[in-house]
């Protein structure tokens, strides 16, 4: 991959984690999405890059107590859940706008 490919495939995944956020939770399309972009900041950067582990390292879903059985705390987190997604999906963007910054300005980093 070359410099113009590398920098339009980052920003196309930044650009997809807008109709991620429409979705409100992860699914087929946000699986995908990781998934491919996990191979593309792999690929450009490496396995040990911060990029990558950063981005690896996200996560979409709420992880609070769910013990309770009311209708008010289903929906409190059904709320938690989007706010969670909502939240991975803005770090995811912002790794990408650093990658893709990262690019611009030093370019492709040397393969070891």
């Amino acid at each position: 991959m070359n410099k113009d490919d590398v920098l339009k495939y980052l920003k196309e995944a930044a650009d997809v984690t807008e109709s991620l956020k429409k979705a409100g939770a992860p699914g087929e399309e946000h699986t995908m999405w990781v998934l491919t972009t996990k191979d593309l900041l792999k690929e450009v950067f490496g396995e040990n890059s911060d990029f990558y582990k950063q981005f690896s390292g996200i996560t979409y879903e709420y992880a609070g107590d769910s013990r309770f059985d009311s209708w008010y705390y289903k929906l409190e987190i059904e709320k938690l859940k989007k706010e969670a997604y909502a939240k991975g999906l803005g770090q995811a963007k912002g790794i990408l706008r650093s990658a893709t910054t990262h690019v611009e300005r030093f370019g492709l980093p040397e393969k070891k």
